[in-house]
């Protein structure tokens, strides 16, 4: 059974997107003519339109086109605003479209703020139950047997206010404001999910507020080579703002990146991620484990549950540079782990059951530039995936 927005409903979202862009528009457009009116450090913007392919196991080949348009000025870092639009395209049915605006100064105020509206479409989303021991059959995954169709769109708000700022750290709040919808569609009868009808089936509109904590170390965002990074999230949904479902997330992520100078500047970099979630919450929401962004190696969100704990580790070198193309080209190993928790679990058993997987890959970047393309396979008890994309996994 597909679920309708009802007409208050859209209604509402319209408001609340008018009501998060309008502000951004009007503050972006103080803050220009501001920049009118300064003369010391106009700064510049660099455009461009950029193709872009790449290959996921579980997409396929993915091919899409994007447009960036950097705003840069001196003392501001990566950059001082960034709009991005992306759109992509899948031959396994993955239909995206988002569009970023980011800015680290907002009003003339040292607060950064982060704009994402976007819009989902994937024939072949996966399901596979939930916990951290759900059965899999290669046959039946073969015939379709865990895919569902899946339609979601929201947007969302993040503001960083920072506590703490120096050339290497920065330690910021964060305030959090989100609509989303999400819901299956066209699920046929002799699918997993439809036999289950797990809650969230019929889909739903999730309104969320929250606040959070960020602390970061690395010497870059988009290539780090030390440094660390930790974040921390709070999340609320409430019927009392329209949501469908009475509920809260935790989110929680710590990377550490270090060079090993003496041993030809190897890269060592590891992250640890762990979320929870509490009342009634949709299957689609639970904490996945599972493809490229967390245990690649394993179908994406193979592992559903009430809370989940990963980690990453990776040896990465960058092997010789080209200097007449003006590119450089680097391999790297990797490790991936993690396992679904939930309430039943006793302390001692967290420790056991955890799916590993492992595989490597190599890179190459334009050089003195943020252009990074990455190809690499994970591999693990039940499949082996193979990732082509941009920059690294974190």
């Amino acid at each position: 059974m597909v679920k309708i927005f009802s007409a208050g409903k859209i209604m509402y979202l319209l408001a609340v997107s008018v009501l998060l862009l309008l502000p951004e528009v009007v503050m972006a457009q103080l803050v220009d003519d501001q920049d009118t009116l300064q003369q010391e450090d106009p700064g510049r913007t660099e455009s461009m339109i950029m193709p872009s392919i790449g290959y996921v196991s579980d997409y396929g080949l993915i091919a899409g086109v994007g447009f960036n348009r950097y705003h840069l000025r001196e003392g501001y870092q990566p950059y001082y605003s960034l709009f991005d639009a992306n759109f992509m395209a899948s031959t396994r049915g993955l239909f995206l479209t988002r569009i970023q605006y980011n800015r680290t100064e907002t009003l003339g105020m040292p607060v950064r703020s982060d704009f994402d509206l976007h819009g989902n479409r994937q024939l072949y989303s996966t399901f596979f139950g939930i916990g951290n021991d759900t059965a899999f059959d290669s046959d039946q995954y073969d015939d379709d047997y865990y895919y569902y169709e899946s339609l979601s769109f929201g947007l969302a708000y993040e503001g960083r206010i920072p506590l703490l700022k120096n050339n290497d750290r920065r330690f910021d709040a964060l305030l959090h404001l989100g609509a989303a919808y999400d819901i299956p569609r066209n699920v046929d009868e002799d699918r997993f999910l439809a036999e289950q009808q797990p809650s969230g089936f019929d889909g739903g509109l999730l309104n969320h507020i929250g606040t959070g904590l960020k602390y970061d170390s690395r010497d870059s965002e988009l290539d780090p080579t030390r440094g660390f990074y930790s974040r921390l999230d709070w999340q609320v949904m409430n019927r009392m703002w329209f949501s469908d479902y009475d509920m809260h997330r935790l989110n929680s992520k710590f990377s550490a990146h270090h060079t090993i100078s003496w041993l030809d500047d190897l890269r060592l970099a590891g992250r640890v991620g762990f979320s929870q979630v509490f009342g009634d919450i949709p299957f689609w929401r639970y904490p996945a484990i599972g493809g490229e962004n967390t245990i690649r190696g394993y179908a994406v969100d193979r592992f559903r549950g009430e809370g989940r704990l990963y980690y990453n580790f990776e040896l990465r070198k960058w092997l010789f540079d080209v200097e007449s193309i003006m590119m450089r080209f680097g391999a790297h190993l990797f490790t991936d782990g993690g396992r679904i928790i939930d309430y039943t679990d006793e302390i001692g058993n967290i420790f056991d059951d955890y799916k590993q997987t492992y595989g490597g890959g190599i890179s190459y970047q334009i050089i003195d530039s943020n252009m990074m393309l990455r190809i690499e396979a994970g591999f693990s008890d039940e499949m082996w995936r193979l990732y082509v994309g941009t920059g690294f996994m974190f």
